[in-house]
C-alpha cells in the first residue's frame, strides 16, 4: 500500500462545484493511506459558450473556487484552485497559463513544506501539459478517464493532440479506464494499463438493503418510473425521452441534474420530470423509487471510448438499466444491461425490463459490481505505483494485482 508520499494530482473536475468526480474519489483514499495530497482544481481548455443554459452558474461557481485558492478539507487534503487567464488562442495563452500556474503551484508546495521532497504526479486533465515537463517527479501517471481528444467542445483538435502527446511523453505510466481507451494507447507505451472506474457500492447499495423514505419531489410523480441522474447535457439525446414519454403517457419520466443545455421542447410532456440536481448522498433515496434507470447519450467518438461510472451506480442499486450500446459497456456488463441504439429499441427494451424484472436479475446485477470498488481500485493503481518505483531503484519486481497490461482485446 502506497503511504507516505506527497501526491499531486491535476483533476479534470471542480472540487467545489461538481458531485464528487472520479480524481477527488482517488485523492481522498490516498489520502486515507496516509498520502500527502494535493488536488489541482480543472483549468477550462475549452472557450465557453456565451449564452447556454447554465454557464452563469458555471462562471459564479468559478469565481467562487478562486476565492478559496488553497483549502485543507481533509486529513491529508489539500485543494488548489489556480487563477488562469481566460484567454484561448493557442500558444499566447498557453505561455501565459503556463507562467501562472508554475508560479501558484510553487506557492502551495511552500506553504505545505513540500519543496524538500518530489510527488507523484497525477494528470487526470489535458492542463497538466502546461507544466508536467517542469515539474520534478518521482514518478508521473496519466490518468485517462475519457478520451480527452474526442470530446465534443474541443475545437482546435490539434492543440488538444499536442497536449494529449506531452502527457503521453512526459509520464511514465498510462491508466485507461475503458477498454477502447487501453487499445488506442498500448500502441503508444508499453507500460500501459486498464483499470477501470470503481463504484461507490456501499452508498448506492442502500437502495435495495434500507429502508429510505421517498423524497418530497417524487411522492406526487407515479409509477413505474423511468430514471436518469447526471448532468443534463447536449450529450444526452433528448429524442429518446420525447419518444416514450410519447408513446408510454403512464410512465413517469424522471430526470435528476444540473441542466446545461436548451430542454425546453420536453418540457411541453407531463410526464417528464426535472428535479434539478441532487447531492450524491441523495441518489440512493430517489435511485430506491426508480423502476428502471437510463443511460440515454448520443453515441459520437467521445462516447465510444468512455466508461459511465453511473452503470455500476445503476447496478449497485440492482436496478434494470437499458443503455446506449458504449463498447464498455457491452463487453463488461452485457450481460447485465439491456441495450438499445434508436428511441424505439429504448422503449421495446425499457418495456422488457419492467416486465420481466424479478430478485434475481436484482442479486445478479448487484453482485456483477460488488467487488468493484474505489478502495480496490485505488489498491490496483498504488500497487502499479510501488512497482514501478521498487523497479527504478533496482529492486525486483512485484506482480501487478488485477490490472490489466496486455490481453484487453
Amino acid at each position: 500500500m502506497l503511504k507516505h508520499q506527497k501526491i499531486l494530482y491535476f483533476g479534470g473536475k471542480d472540487w467545489w462545484y461538481h458531485n464528487i468526480s472520479v480524481g477527488a474519489r482517488l485523492a481522498l483514499n490516498f489520502a486515507k493511506m496516509g498520502n500527502q495530497v494535493l488536488y489541482v482544481n480543472s483549468i477550462p481548455l475549452r472557450r465557453p459558450k456565451l449564452g447556454r443554459k447554465g454557464s452563469k452558474a458555471r462562471y459564479l461557481n468559478k469565481l467562487k473556487s478562486f476565492s478559496k485558492f488553497l483549502k485543507k478539507v481533509e486529513k491529508n487534503l489539500w485543494v488548489m484552485t489556480p487563477i488562469f487567464i481566460p484567454i484561448y488562442d493557442g500558444y499566447f495563452s498557453y505561455t501565459i497559463n503556463q507562467h501562472l500556474l508554475i508560479i501558484q503551484l510553487r506557492l502551495a508546495k511552500k506553504i505545505l513544506g513540500w519543496c524538500q521532497e518530489l510527488p507523484i504526479v497525477f494528470s487526470a486533465t489535458l492542463a497538466a501539459a502546461l507544466v508536467l515537463p517542469k515539474i520534478k517527479r518521482k514518478i508521473a501517471l496519466y490518468h485517462l478517464v475519457d478520451k480527452y481528444d474526442k470530446y465534443r467542445d474541443f475545437s482546435d483538435k490539434n492543440w488538444v493532440s499536442e497536449m494529449d502527446n506531452i502527457l503521453v511523453k512526459e509520464s511514465d505510466i498510462l491508466l485507461c479506464s475503458s477498454k477502447e481507451i487501453f487499445k488506442y494507447y498500448k500502441k503508444l507505451k508499453s507500460e500501459c494499463y486498464y483499470v477501470p472506474h470503481g463504484v461507490d457500492f456501499e452508498l448506492f447499495n442502500k437502495a435495495a438493503t434500507c429502508e429510505l423514505e421517498k423524497p418530497w419531489d417524487l411522492q406526487g410523480i407515479k409509477a413505474p418510473i423511468i430514471g436518469y441522474f447526471g448532468s443534463l447535457t447536449e450529450s444526452n439525446d433528448q429524442d429518446v425521452l420525447a419518444y416514450c414519454a410519447q408513446k408510454k403517457p403512464n410512465w413517469s419520466i424522471v430526470l435528476i441534474g444540473e441542466v446545461y443545455g436548451d430542454y425546453s421542447k420536453l418540457k411541453k410532456y407531463a410526464n417528464i420530470y426535472f428535479l434539478g440536481k441532487k447531492d450524491l448522498q441523495e441518489l440512493p433515496a430517489y435511485g430506491k423509487y426508480f423502476d428502471v434507470c437510463i443511460m440515454n447519450w448520443v453515441m459520437n467518438e467521445w462516447m465510444h471510448y468512455c466508461n459511465p461510472v453511473k452503470a455500476k451506480e445503476y447496478l449497485a442499486m440492482g436496478k434494470p438499466v437499458v443503455s446506449v450500446p458504449i463498447p464498455e459497456v457491452i463487453q463488461t456488463l452485457g450481460d447485465v444491461v439491456s441495450i438499445a441504439s434508436t428511441p424505439a429499441e429504448f422503449l421495446e427494451k425499457i418495456e422488457w425490463e419492467l416486465q420481466n424484472d424479478c430478485f434475481e436479475k436484482r442479486k445478479k446485477r448487484i453482485e456483477k459490481v460488488r467487488h468493484e470498488t474505489w478502495d480496490k481500485k485505488t489498491e490496483e493503481i498504488s500497487n502499479l505505483i510501488l512497482e514501478y518505483l521498487q523497479i527504478k531503484s533496482g529492486g525486483n519486481q512485484v506482480p501487478s494485482q488485477g490490472v490489466c497490461k496486455i490481453t484487453c482485446n
